[in-house]
Protein backbone atom coordinates (compact mmCIF):
# COMPACT_ATOMS: atom_id res chain seq x y z
CA UNK A 1 0.00 0.00 0.00
CA UNK A 2 0.96 3.42 -0.89
CA UNK A 3 0.27 6.31 1.76
CA UNK A 4 -0.12 9.52 0.02
CA UNK A 5 1.04 12.79 2.64
CA UNK A 6 0.35 16.43 2.04
CA UNK A 7 3.26 18.88 2.89
CA UNK A 8 2.65 18.59 6.59
CA UNK A 9 2.90 14.81 6.94
CA UNK A 10 -0.65 14.20 6.97
CA UNK A 11 -2.00 10.98 5.45
CA UNK A 12 -5.04 12.36 2.71
CA UNK A 13 -5.25 9.33 0.72
CA UNK A 14 -4.18 5.64 -0.08
CA UNK A 15 -3.05 4.08 -3.67
CA UNK A 16 -1.83 0.63 -4.05
CA UNK A 17 0.75 -0.78 -6.43
CA UNK A 18 -0.39 -2.30 -9.94
CA UNK A 19 3.06 -2.68 -11.89
CA UNK A 20 6.45 -3.62 -10.39
CA UNK A 21 8.27 -0.86 -11.54
CA UNK A 22 6.52 1.65 -9.29
CA UNK A 23 3.23 2.40 -10.90
CA UNK A 24 0.57 2.89 -8.37
CA UNK A 25 -3.05 4.11 -8.80
CA UNK A 26 -5.23 6.48 -6.28
CA UNK A 27 -8.17 8.92 -6.91
CA UNK A 28 -7.62 11.99 -8.80
CA UNK A 29 -9.23 14.01 -6.13
CA UNK A 30 -6.86 12.84 -3.53
CA UNK A 31 -3.89 14.73 -5.10
CA UNK A 32 -5.76 17.71 -6.99
CA UNK A 33 -5.20 19.83 -4.28
CA UNK A 34 -1.43 19.35 -3.49
CA UNK A 35 1.70 20.76 -5.29
CA UNK A 36 4.00 18.44 -4.48
CA UNK A 37 3.39 14.63 -4.71
CA UNK A 38 4.67 12.96 -1.49
CA UNK A 39 4.18 9.29 -0.13
CA UNK A 40 5.45 6.76 1.64
CA UNK A 41 6.00 3.73 0.59
CA UNK A 42 7.39 0.64 2.81
CA UNK A 43 8.48 3.48 4.99
CA UNK A 44 10.06 5.19 3.04
CA UNK A 45 9.65 8.87 1.61
CA UNK A 46 9.29 9.20 -2.75
CA UNK A 47 8.55 12.54 -4.51
CA UNK A 48 5.92 10.80 -6.59
CA UNK A 49 5.58 11.83 -11.07
CA UNK A 50 1.92 11.82 -12.26
CA UNK A 51 1.74 9.88 -15.07
CA UNK A 52 -0.60 12.14 -17.62
CA UNK A 53 -0.53 9.13 -20.34
CA UNK A 54 -1.64 6.55 -17.82
CA UNK A 55 -4.47 8.67 -15.80
CA UNK A 56 -7.61 10.10 -16.19
CA UNK A 57 -9.13 12.65 -13.87
CA UNK A 58 -12.67 12.83 -15.71
CA UNK A 59 -13.00 9.35 -14.14
CA UNK A 60 -11.33 10.18 -10.98
CA UNK A 61 -8.31 7.83 -11.78
CA UNK A 62 -4.25 8.78 -11.21
CA UNK A 63 -2.03 6.79 -11.93
CA UNK A 64 1.80 7.89 -10.54
CA UNK A 65 5.43 6.09 -10.72
CA UNK A 66 7.91 6.53 -7.52
CA UNK A 67 11.47 5.51 -8.06
CA UNK A 68 11.40 1.24 -6.53
CA UNK A 69 12.24 -1.69 -8.57
CA UNK A 70 10.57 -4.47 -7.89
CA UNK A 71 7.49 -3.62 -5.90
CA UNK A 72 5.14 -5.92 -5.28
CA UNK A 73 1.67 -5.31 -7.21
CA UNK A 74 -1.58 -6.31 -6.76
CA UNK A 75 -3.37 -8.15 -9.50
CA UNK A 76 -6.57 -7.51 -10.89
CA UNK A 77 -9.66 -8.28 -12.53
CA UNK A 78 -12.83 -7.67 -13.81
CA UNK A 79 -15.71 -9.22 -11.47
CA UNK A 80 -18.26 -11.41 -13.68
CA UNK A 81 -20.44 -11.95 -10.53
CA UNK A 82 -22.14 -9.28 -8.67
CA UNK A 83 -21.87 -11.28 -5.18
CA UNK A 84 -18.57 -10.49 -3.73
CA UNK A 85 -16.58 -10.52 -0.25
CA UNK A 86 -14.05 -7.90 -0.03
CA UNK A 87 -10.86 -6.48 1.73
CA UNK A 88 -11.14 -2.85 1.69
CA UNK A 89 -7.38 -1.35 2.43
CA UNK A 90 -6.27 2.03 3.14
CA UNK A 91 -4.44 3.96 5.32
CA UNK A 92 -6.51 5.90 7.83
CA UNK A 93 -5.78 9.53 9.05
CA UNK A 94 -4.90 8.88 12.71
CA UNK A 95 -3.68 5.09 12.50
CA UNK A 96 -0.71 3.31 15.12
CA UNK A 97 1.25 1.52 14.07
CA UNK A 98 1.58 2.31 10.47
CA UNK A 99 -0.24 -0.13 9.06
CA UNK A 100 -3.09 0.04 6.70
CA UNK A 101 -6.57 -0.67 8.17
CA UNK A 102 -8.58 -3.21 6.82
CA UNK A 103 -12.56 -3.58 6.47
CA UNK A 104 -14.22 -7.03 5.73
CA UNK A 105 -17.61 -5.45 3.63
CA UNK A 106 -19.48 -8.06 2.65
CA UNK A 107 -22.24 -7.49 -0.03
CA UNK A 108 -23.36 -7.19 -3.41
CA UNK A 109 -21.86 -5.75 -6.30
CA UNK A 110 -24.72 -4.49 -7.58
CA UNK A 111 -25.66 -3.32 -10.80
CA UNK A 112 -22.88 -1.03 -12.42
CA UNK A 113 -23.98 2.75 -11.41
CA UNK A 114 -22.74 6.23 -13.11
CA UNK A 115 -21.13 8.29 -10.61
CA UNK A 116 -20.85 12.07 -10.91
CA UNK A 117 -16.77 12.43 -11.02
CA UNK A 118 -16.87 16.37 -9.77
CA UNK A 119 -19.20 15.11 -6.59
CA UNK A 120 -15.95 14.53 -4.65
CA UNK A 121 -14.71 17.78 -5.33
CA UNK A 122 -17.39 19.82 -4.02
CA UNK A 123 -15.61 20.47 -0.16
CA UNK A 124 -12.26 20.72 -1.94
CA UNK A 125 -11.38 24.50 -2.47
CA UNK A 126 -9.92 25.83 -5.75
CA UNK A 127 -6.47 25.52 -5.58
CA UNK A 128 -3.71 28.08 -7.68
CA UNK A 129 -0.69 25.77 -7.94
CA UNK A 130 -0.18 25.25 -11.68
CA UNK A 131 1.39 21.16 -11.85
CA UNK A 132 -0.34 19.16 -14.53
CA UNK A 133 -2.69 17.72 -11.83
CA UNK A 134 -3.88 20.51 -10.20
CA UNK A 135 -7.02 20.14 -13.01
CA UNK A 136 -10.69 19.46 -11.82
CA UNK A 137 -12.73 16.77 -13.91
CA UNK A 138 -15.58 18.83 -16.13
CA UNK A 139 -18.88 19.03 -14.64
CA UNK A 140 -20.64 16.37 -16.53
CA UNK A 141 -18.00 13.80 -16.62
CA UNK A 142 -19.08 10.87 -14.73
CA UNK A 143 -17.80 6.78 -14.06
CA UNK A 144 -18.32 3.53 -13.82
CA UNK A 145 -18.76 2.31 -10.05
CA UNK A 146 -19.95 -0.84 -8.08
CA UNK A 147 -22.18 -0.24 -5.34
CA UNK A 148 -21.22 -2.29 -2.10
CA UNK A 149 -23.85 -1.99 0.80
CA UNK A 150 -22.31 -2.11 4.29
CA UNK A 151 -23.34 -1.84 7.66
CA UNK A 152 -24.61 1.37 9.17
CA UNK A 153 -22.34 1.34 12.03
CA UNK A 154 -19.02 0.71 9.32
CA UNK A 155 -17.34 3.77 9.23
CA UNK A 156 -14.54 4.47 5.99
CA UNK A 157 -12.27 7.20 6.76
CA UNK A 158 -11.37 9.56 3.79
CA UNK A 159 -7.53 8.46 4.23
CA UNK A 160 -8.76 5.25 2.68
CA UNK A 161 -10.04 6.51 -0.35
CA UNK A 162 -8.00 5.53 -3.08
CA UNK A 163 -7.16 2.34 -1.55
CA UNK A 164 -7.56 -1.44 -2.59
CA UNK A 165 -10.79 -3.17 -3.03
CA UNK A 166 -9.73 -6.85 -3.34
CA UNK A 167 -11.86 -9.74 -3.69
CA UNK A 168 -10.77 -12.49 -0.90
CA UNK A 169 -11.45 -15.23 -2.79
CA UNK A 170 -8.97 -14.28 -5.85
CA UNK A 171 -7.02 -11.56 -4.12
CA UNK A 172 -6.96 -9.85 -7.30
CA UNK A 173 -7.85 -6.12 -6.69
CA UNK A 174 -11.88 -5.40 -8.42
CA UNK A 175 -11.20 -1.33 -8.35
CA UNK A 176 -10.22 1.55 -6.23
CA UNK A 177 -12.40 2.60 -3.35
CA UNK A 178 -13.73 6.45 -4.15
CA UNK A 179 -15.90 7.32 -1.83
CA UNK A 180 -18.07 6.01 0.90
CA UNK A 181 -21.28 7.42 3.13
CA UNK A 182 -23.00 5.60 6.19
CA UNK A 183 -24.88 3.29 3.97
CA UNK A 184 -23.08 2.37 0.99
CA UNK A 185 -19.36 2.37 -0.81
CA UNK A 186 -18.43 3.48 -4.49
CA UNK A 187 -15.86 1.55 -5.88
CA UNK A 188 -14.31 2.70 -9.33
CA UNK A 189 -14.08 -0.12 -12.34
CA UNK A 190 -11.23 -1.08 -13.94
CA UNK A 191 -13.28 -0.78 -16.60
CA UNK A 192 -12.88 2.80 -16.73
CA UNK A 193 -9.35 3.07 -17.30
CA UNK A 194 -9.30 -0.12 -19.85
CA UNK A 195 -7.28 0.99 -22.47
CA UNK A 196 -5.01 2.82 -19.91
CA UNK A 197 -3.89 0.01 -18.02
CA UNK A 198 -2.92 -1.62 -21.57
CA UNK A 199 -0.43 0.78 -22.39
CA UNK A 200 0.99 -0.41 -18.86
CA UNK A 201 0.82 -4.34 -20.15
CA UNK A 202 -2.28 -5.09 -17.53
CA UNK A 203 -5.34 -6.40 -18.76
CA UNK A 204 -7.97 -7.25 -16.16
CA UNK A 205 -10.24 -8.70 -18.14
CA UNK A 206 -7.22 -11.66 -18.77
CA UNK A 207 -7.12 -12.28 -14.93
CA UNK A 208 -8.59 -15.09 -13.60
CA UNK A 209 -11.87 -13.85 -12.92
CA UNK A 210 -13.14 -14.40 -9.02
CA UNK A 211 -16.01 -16.62 -7.84
CA UNK A 212 -18.30 -17.41 -5.34
CA UNK A 213 -16.72 -20.35 -3.53
CA UNK A 214 -16.79 -21.53 -0.17
CA UNK A 215 -14.81 -24.84 0.42
CA UNK A 216 -10.85 -24.68 -0.55
CA UNK A 217 -10.10 -28.76 0.02
CA UNK A 218 -11.61 -30.80 -2.45
CA UNK A 219 -11.06 -34.42 -2.33
CA UNK A 220 -8.74 -36.18 -5.06
CA UNK A 221 -11.87 -37.45 -7.16
CA UNK A 222 -12.97 -33.79 -7.26
CA UNK A 223 -12.69 -31.57 -10.34
CA UNK A 224 -12.43 -27.92 -9.34
CA UNK A 225 -15.09 -25.28 -11.00
CA UNK A 226 -15.63 -21.71 -10.14
CA UNK A 227 -18.48 -22.92 -8.12
CA UNK A 228 -16.46 -25.19 -6.10
CA UNK A 229 -16.37 -23.94 -2.40
CA UNK A 230 -13.36 -24.12 -0.35
CA UNK A 231 -11.61 -23.75 3.10
CA UNK A 232 -7.96 -23.54 3.86
CA UNK A 233 -6.09 -26.98 4.41
CA UNK A 234 -6.06 -27.51 7.71
CA UNK A 235 -2.45 -27.00 9.37
CA UNK A 236 -1.71 -30.18 11.20
CA UNK A 237 -0.26 -33.44 9.64
CA UNK A 238 -2.51 -35.31 11.02
CA UNK A 239 -6.15 -34.75 13.84
CA UNK A 240 -5.59 -37.06 16.59
CA UNK A 241 -7.42 -37.95 19.28
CA UNK A 242 -10.91 -38.06 17.39
CA UNK A 243 -12.13 -40.37 15.66
CA UNK A 244 -15.31 -41.44 17.61
CA UNK A 245 -15.99 -38.14 17.65
CA UNK A 246 -15.77 -37.93 14.00
CA UNK A 247 -17.29 -41.11 13.41
CA UNK A 248 -20.48 -40.33 15.48
CA UNK A 249 -21.09 -37.07 13.56
CA UNK A 250 -20.88 -38.54 10.65
CA UNK A 251 -23.49 -40.87 11.76
CA UNK A 252 -25.77 -38.28 12.16
CA UNK A 253 -25.06 -36.31 8.52
CA UNK A 254 -25.74 -39.46 7.00
CA UNK A 255 -29.26 -40.28 8.96
CA UNK A 256 -31.77 -38.88 6.10
CA UNK A 257 -34.27 -39.52 8.51
CA UNK A 258 -32.79 -38.08 11.79
CA UNK A 259 -32.10 -34.74 13.28
CA UNK A 260 -31.41 -31.54 10.80
CA UNK A 261 -28.52 -29.69 12.63
CA UNK A 262 -25.09 -30.92 14.81
CA UNK A 263 -24.26 -28.91 17.36
CA UNK A 264 -20.37 -28.75 18.00
CA UNK A 265 -19.43 -26.54 21.40
CA UNK A 266 -16.62 -26.35 23.53
CA UNK A 267 -14.45 -23.71 24.96
CA UNK A 268 -11.50 -21.65 22.61
CA UNK A 269 -8.87 -23.55 21.34
CA UNK A 270 -10.06 -27.10 21.75
CA UNK A 271 -10.76 -27.80 18.24
CA UNK A 272 -13.84 -27.23 17.10
CA UNK A 273 -13.10 -26.08 13.66
CA UNK A 274 -9.95 -28.16 13.27
CA UNK A 275 -12.80 -31.28 13.89
CA UNK A 276 -15.02 -30.27 11.15
CA UNK A 277 -12.44 -29.48 9.06
CA UNK A 278 -12.05 -33.24 9.21
CA UNK A 279 -15.50 -33.95 8.42
CA UNK A 280 -15.85 -32.03 5.53
CA UNK A 281 -13.46 -33.85 3.74
CA UNK A 282 -15.47 -36.65 3.20
CA UNK A 283 -18.60 -34.86 2.46
CA UNK A 284 -20.15 -36.56 -0.22
CA UNK A 285 -19.58 -40.17 1.50
CA UNK A 286 -22.03 -39.06 3.85
CA UNK A 287 -24.80 -37.94 1.08
CA UNK A 288 -23.70 -34.37 0.52
CA UNK A 289 -23.23 -33.02 -2.73
CA UNK A 290 -21.83 -29.50 -1.77
CA UNK A 291 -20.51 -28.12 1.53
CA UNK A 292 -21.35 -24.27 2.42
CA UNK A 293 -18.66 -22.49 4.97
CA UNK A 294 -19.41 -19.37 6.60
CA UNK A 295 -17.51 -17.99 9.26
CA UNK A 296 -18.61 -15.65 11.83
CA UNK A 297 -16.75 -12.39 12.21
CA UNK A 298 -14.95 -11.52 15.24
CA UNK A 299 -13.75 -7.90 13.92
CA UNK A 300 -15.22 -4.74 14.81
CA UNK A 301 -15.46 -3.59 11.23
CA UNK A 302 -16.89 -6.76 9.82
CA UNK A 303 -20.36 -7.57 9.15
CA UNK A 304 -21.42 -9.76 11.92
CA UNK A 305 -23.36 -13.09 11.22
CA UNK A 306 -26.99 -13.50 11.21
CA UNK A 307 -30.14 -15.16 9.82
CA UNK A 308 -29.99 -12.79 6.99
CA UNK A 309 -26.47 -12.69 6.37
CA UNK A 310 -26.37 -16.95 6.51
CA UNK A 311 -29.36 -16.55 3.60
CA UNK A 312 -26.93 -13.98 1.66
CA UNK A 313 -23.95 -16.33 2.51
CA UNK A 314 -25.77 -19.55 0.62
CA UNK A 315 -27.24 -17.35 -1.96
CA UNK A 316 -23.62 -16.38 -2.73
CA UNK A 317 -22.19 -20.07 -2.62
CA UNK A 318 -25.06 -21.34 -4.72
CA UNK A 319 -23.67 -18.64 -7.14
CA UNK A 320 -27.45 -17.36 -7.58
CA UNK A 321 -27.05 -13.63 -7.57
CA UNK A 322 -30.64 -13.35 -9.62
CA UNK A 323 -32.32 -14.15 -6.13
CA UNK A 324 -31.34 -11.06 -4.39
CA UNK A 325 -33.85 -9.32 -6.74
CA UNK A 326 -36.71 -10.62 -5.03
CA UNK A 327 -38.54 -10.04 -1.71
CA UNK A 328 -36.83 -11.89 0.99
CA UNK A 329 -39.54 -14.28 1.90
CA UNK A 330 -39.67 -15.52 -1.95
CA UNK A 331 -35.61 -15.76 -1.45
CA UNK A 332 -36.37 -18.14 1.41
CA UNK A 333 -38.88 -20.45 -0.74
CA UNK A 334 -36.48 -20.17 -3.51
CA UNK A 335 -32.99 -21.09 -1.19
CA UNK A 336 -35.16 -24.19 0.58
CA UNK A 337 -36.29 -25.75 -3.14
CA UNK A 338 -32.73 -25.53 -3.59
CA UNK A 339 -31.72 -27.33 -0.53
CA UNK A 340 -34.38 -29.93 -1.07
CA UNK A 341 -33.38 -30.13 -4.42
CA UNK A 342 -30.01 -31.55 -3.39
CA UNK A 343 -28.48 -32.02 0.03
CA UNK A 344 -25.88 -29.93 0.97
CA UNK A 345 -24.07 -29.41 4.29
CA UNK A 346 -24.04 -25.98 5.50
CA UNK A 347 -21.29 -24.87 8.01
CA UNK A 348 -21.38 -21.82 10.36
CA UNK A 349 -18.60 -21.63 12.38
CA UNK A 350 -17.48 -19.28 15.61
CA UNK A 351 -21.42 -18.68 16.21
CA UNK A 352 -20.96 -17.64 19.40
CA UNK A 353 -20.08 -14.00 17.99
CA UNK A 354 -23.30 -14.08 15.71
CA UNK A 355 -24.96 -10.59 16.24
CA UNK A 356 -28.32 -12.59 16.15
CA UNK A 357 -28.58 -15.55 18.68
CA UNK A 358 -27.45 -18.83 17.99
CA UNK A 359 -30.82 -19.98 19.05
CA UNK A 360 -32.72 -17.63 17.17
CA UNK A 361 -30.22 -18.10 14.09
CA UNK A 362 -31.41 -22.53 13.81
CA UNK A 363 -35.28 -21.43 14.87
CA UNK A 364 -35.12 -19.72 11.26
CA UNK A 365 -32.84 -22.09 9.53
CA UNK A 366 -34.43 -25.33 10.35
CA UNK A 367 -37.74 -24.55 8.02
CA UNK A 368 -35.17 -23.86 4.91
CA UNK A 369 -33.04 -26.92 5.00
CA UNK A 370 -35.08 -29.37 3.22
CA UNK A 371 -33.15 -32.97 2.68
CA UNK A 372 -29.78 -30.64 3.58
CA UNK A 373 -28.16 -30.05 7.11
CA UNK A 374 -25.94 -28.08 9.25
CA UNK A 375 -22.79 -28.29 11.35
CA UNK A 376 -22.74 -25.42 13.56
CA UNK A 377 -19.56 -24.92 15.69
CA UNK A 378 -19.64 -22.68 19.08
CA UNK A 379 -19.13 -21.74 22.24
CA UNK A 380 -21.95 -21.93 23.91
CA UNK A 381 -23.83 -24.46 24.27
CA UNK A 382 -26.83 -25.52 22.26
CA UNK A 383 -29.75 -25.71 24.46
CA UNK A 384 -32.40 -28.86 24.42
CA UNK A 385 -35.32 -25.90 23.11
CA UNK A 386 -34.73 -27.74 19.40
CA UNK A 387 -33.60 -31.34 21.07
CA UNK A 388 -35.68 -33.39 18.19
CA UNK A 389 -33.73 -31.09 15.43
CA UNK A 390 -30.33 -30.72 16.96
CA UNK A 391 -27.34 -33.34 18.00
CA UNK A 392 -25.37 -31.57 20.42
CA UNK A 393 -22.09 -32.40 21.37
CA UNK A 394 -19.43 -31.13 23.76
CA UNK A 395 -15.91 -31.29 22.62
CA UNK A 396 -13.55 -31.58 25.45
CA UNK A 397 -9.45 -32.08 25.02
CA UNK A 398 -7.15 -34.58 24.08
CA UNK A 399 -6.75 -38.04 26.48
CA UNK A 400 -2.82 -37.69 27.61
CA UNK A 401 -2.00 -40.36 25.11
CA UNK A 402 -3.44 -37.53 21.90
CA UNK A 403 -1.85 -35.31 23.34
CA UNK A 404 1.63 -36.56 23.91
CA UNK A 405 1.26 -37.87 19.70
CA UNK A 406 0.06 -34.16 18.90
CA UNK A 407 3.22 -32.63 20.39
CA UNK A 408 5.28 -34.85 18.46
CA UNK A 409 3.42 -34.76 15.46
CA UNK A 410 3.44 -31.09 15.59
CA UNK A 411 7.33 -30.97 16.68
CA UNK A 412 7.80 -33.15 13.45
CA UNK A 413 5.59 -30.74 11.02
CA UNK A 414 8.10 -28.01 12.27
CA UNK A 415 11.24 -29.55 12.42
CA UNK A 416 11.34 -29.33 16.46
CA UNK A 417 12.06 -32.79 17.11
CA UNK A 418 15.06 -31.54 19.24
CA UNK A 419 13.26 -29.77 21.56
CA UNK A 420 10.39 -32.94 22.40
CA UNK A 421 13.43 -35.52 22.52
CA UNK A 422 15.44 -33.20 24.73
CA UNK A 423 12.20 -33.51 27.51
CA UNK A 424 12.10 -36.45 29.75
CA UNK A 425 8.77 -38.51 29.70
CA UNK A 426 7.52 -37.57 33.60
CA UNK A 427 8.75 -34.14 32.84
CA UNK A 428 6.35 -33.98 29.35
CA UNK A 429 3.65 -35.13 31.21
CA UNK A 430 3.99 -32.98 33.85
CA UNK A 431 3.86 -30.21 31.31
CA UNK A 432 0.68 -31.88 29.69
CA UNK A 433 -0.56 -31.78 32.92
CA UNK A 434 -0.53 -28.18 33.87
CA UNK A 435 -3.39 -27.59 30.73
CA UNK A 436 -6.19 -30.01 31.74
CA UNK A 437 -6.94 -33.12 33.16
CA UNK A 438 -7.60 -36.63 32.55
CA UNK A 439 -11.25 -35.88 33.42
CA UNK A 440 -11.66 -32.77 30.91
CA UNK A 441 -8.65 -33.07 28.84
CA UNK A 442 -6.01 -31.45 27.56
CA UNK A 443 -6.48 -28.41 25.05
CA UNK A 444 -4.94 -29.18 21.80
CA UNK A 445 -4.10 -25.18 21.10
CA UNK A 446 -2.52 -25.24 24.80
CA UNK A 447 -0.02 -27.80 23.72
CA UNK A 448 1.20 -26.14 20.85
CA UNK A 449 1.89 -23.02 22.27
CA UNK A 450 3.93 -25.65 25.29
CA UNK A 451 5.98 -26.97 22.44
CA UNK A 452 7.00 -23.58 20.67
CA UNK A 453 7.88 -22.62 24.54
CA UNK A 454 10.66 -25.29 24.76
CA UNK A 455 12.83 -23.16 22.54
CA UNK A 456 13.65 -20.87 25.38
CA UNK A 457 12.53 -22.24 28.45
CA UNK A 458 13.46 -25.60 30.77
CA UNK A 459 10.01 -27.95 31.02
CA UNK A 460 10.25 -26.52 34.60
CA UNK A 461 10.07 -23.15 33.99
CA UNK A 462 6.58 -23.46 31.81
CA UNK A 463 5.40 -25.97 34.22
CA UNK A 464 5.90 -23.10 37.45
CA UNK A 465 4.56 -20.37 34.82
CA UNK A 466 0.63 -22.59 34.48
CA UNK A 467 0.48 -24.26 37.67
CA UNK A 468 -1.10 -21.69 39.36
CA UNK A 469 -3.75 -20.85 36.60
CA UNK A 470 -5.61 -24.11 36.45
CA UNK A 471 -7.95 -24.63 33.23
CA UNK A 472 -10.15 -27.35 35.16
CA UNK A 473 -11.28 -27.27 38.51
CA UNK A 474 -11.19 -30.01 40.69
CA UNK A 475 -14.26 -31.92 39.11
CA UNK A 476 -12.79 -31.61 36.00
CA UNK A 477 -14.63 -29.10 34.69
CA UNK A 478 -14.50 -26.06 32.87
CA UNK A 479 -13.08 -22.89 34.99
CA UNK A 480 -15.17 -19.38 34.99
CA UNK A 481 -14.57 -16.75 32.25
CA UNK A 482 -11.90 -14.97 34.63
CA UNK A 483 -9.41 -18.11 35.18
CA UNK A 484 -10.10 -19.12 31.18
CA UNK A 485 -8.71 -15.65 30.46
CA UNK A 486 -5.74 -15.70 32.82
CA UNK A 487 -4.85 -19.18 31.50
CA UNK A 488 -4.64 -18.04 27.90
CA UNK A 489 -2.98 -14.73 29.18
CA UNK A 490 0.00 -17.11 31.01
CA UNK A 491 0.56 -18.80 27.61
CA UNK A 492 0.52 -15.74 25.80
CA UNK A 493 2.85 -13.52 27.48
CA UNK A 494 5.17 -16.56 28.03
CA UNK A 495 5.41 -17.12 23.75
CA UNK A 496 5.37 -13.59 23.58
CA UNK A 497 9.03 -13.56 24.91
CA UNK A 498 10.26 -15.70 22.24
CA UNK A 499 9.38 -13.12 20.15
CA UNK A 500 12.21 -10.42 18.47
CA UNK A 501 10.44 -6.69 17.83
CA UNK A 502 10.37 -7.76 14.24
CA UNK A 503 7.85 -10.52 14.84
CA UNK A 504 5.84 -8.61 17.07
CA UNK A 505 5.25 -5.70 14.06
CA UNK A 506 4.51 -8.55 11.75
CA UNK A 507 1.76 -10.10 14.48
CA UNK A 508 0.08 -6.49 14.89
CA UNK A 509 -0.19 -6.05 11.04
CA UNK A 510 -1.75 -9.50 10.95
CA UNK A 511 -4.37 -8.23 13.16
CA UNK A 512 -5.65 -6.41 10.10
CA UNK A 513 -7.30 -9.40 8.53
CA UNK A 514 -9.72 -11.74 9.94
CA UNK A 515 -8.96 -14.36 12.23
CA UNK A 516 -8.92 -17.78 10.84
CA UNK A 517 -9.33 -16.08 7.55
CA UNK A 518 -5.86 -14.44 6.87
CA UNK A 519 -4.44 -13.87 3.69
CA UNK A 520 -2.14 -14.47 1.11
CA UNK A 521 1.25 -13.70 1.09
CA UNK A 522 1.07 -10.44 -1.90
CA UNK A 523 -1.78 -9.23 0.41
CA UNK A 524 0.36 -9.24 3.42
CA UNK A 525 2.90 -7.27 1.86
CA UNK A 526 1.12 -4.76 -0.04
CA UNK A 527 -0.80 -4.15 3.29
CA UNK A 528 2.14 -3.23 6.09
CA UNK A 529 6.23 -2.70 5.71
CA UNK A 530 8.40 -5.98 5.27
CA UNK A 531 11.20 -6.86 2.91
CA UNK A 532 11.10 -10.35 1.98
CA UNK A 533 13.72 -11.44 3.88
CA UNK A 534 11.91 -9.79 6.72
CA UNK A 535 8.27 -11.47 6.15
CA UNK A 536 10.75 -15.19 5.65
CA UNK A 537 11.83 -14.83 9.60
CA UNK A 538 8.93 -13.47 11.03
CA UNK A 539 6.62 -15.82 9.37
CA UNK A 540 9.21 -18.74 10.66
CA UNK A 541 9.54 -17.99 14.16
CA UNK A 542 5.72 -16.82 14.63
CA UNK A 543 5.04 -19.92 13.12
CA UNK A 544 7.02 -22.12 15.14
CA UNK A 545 5.51 -20.44 18.74
CA UNK A 546 2.05 -21.15 17.45
CA UNK A 547 0.91 -17.44 17.19
CA UNK A 548 0.57 -17.57 13.23
CA UNK A 549 -0.84 -20.40 11.37
CA UNK A 550 0.01 -21.51 7.82
CA UNK A 551 -2.61 -23.30 5.42
CA UNK A 552 -2.25 -24.55 1.78
CA UNK A 553 -4.20 -25.09 -1.10
CA UNK A 554 -1.50 -26.36 -4.00
CA UNK A 555 1.19 -23.70 -4.25
CA UNK A 556 -0.85 -20.92 -2.82
CA UNK A 557 -0.27 -20.13 1.49
CA UNK A 558 -2.69 -18.82 3.65
CA UNK A 559 -1.73 -16.69 6.85
CA UNK A 560 -3.85 -15.85 9.38
CA UNK A 561 -3.94 -16.21 13.58
CA UNK A 562 -6.51 -17.97 15.44
CA UNK A 563 -9.01 -16.43 17.27
CA UNK A 564 -7.64 -16.17 20.67
CA UNK A 565 -3.79 -15.18 19.32
CA UNK A 566 -6.01 -12.31 17.12
CA UNK A 567 -7.59 -11.24 20.57
CA UNK A 568 -4.45 -10.84 22.36
CA UNK A 569 -2.31 -9.10 20.34
CA UNK A 570 -5.41 -6.95 19.44
CA UNK A 571 -5.43 -5.95 23.05
CA UNK A 572 -1.61 -5.06 23.12
CA UNK A 573 -2.33 -2.64 20.51
CA UNK A 574 -5.06 -0.83 22.01
CA UNK A 575 -3.17 -0.65 25.42
CA UNK A 576 -0.49 1.58 23.30
CA UNK A 577 -2.65 3.34 21.41
CA UNK A 578 -4.24 4.19 24.98
CA UNK A 579 -0.62 4.81 26.62
CA UNK A 580 0.40 7.37 24.09
CA UNK A 581 -2.93 8.94 24.05
CA UNK A 582 -2.41 9.81 27.45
Amino acid sequence: MVRIIDSNGNTVGSGFMIHPDGYFVTCHHIIYSLNLLKVQYQDKDYQAQWCEKFSNPEVDISILKIDVKNAKPIPTTIPKDQIVSTLVCGFSHNQFPRFSKSFDVYGTLRETVKVNTISAYHQKKDVNFINLWNKKPQDESTFSAYKIKKEDNEKINEGVFGGLVLDKNSGCAIGVIQSSDNKETYVISWENIIDRLKLLEIDPRRQEAFSTVTIRHLSPSKTKTSSDIYIPDPGYLKLLGREAKIERIKEVLSDTLGRKIVGVHGMGGVGKTALVREIIKSYSDVGFSKVLWQTASTTDNSQQMTFETVVNGIVQQLNRPELFKIKEEEREIKIRELLQERPILIVLDNMETSAESQDKIIQKLLPILGSSKALLTSRHRFTETFEDNVFPLNLRGLNKEAAIDLIKDTATQKNMLEYFDAVENHKLEEMIETIGDESFGYIPMALKFVLGQLQKFDPEVIIDGLKDVRLTDKDGEVSDEDDFKQFWKSIFLTSLKLLSHLDRKFMSGMTLFEPNIGSKHDVIMSTFSLSNEEFRQAVKATWKVSFLEISQMESSKTYYLHRLSHIFFSAIIAQLIKKRSL
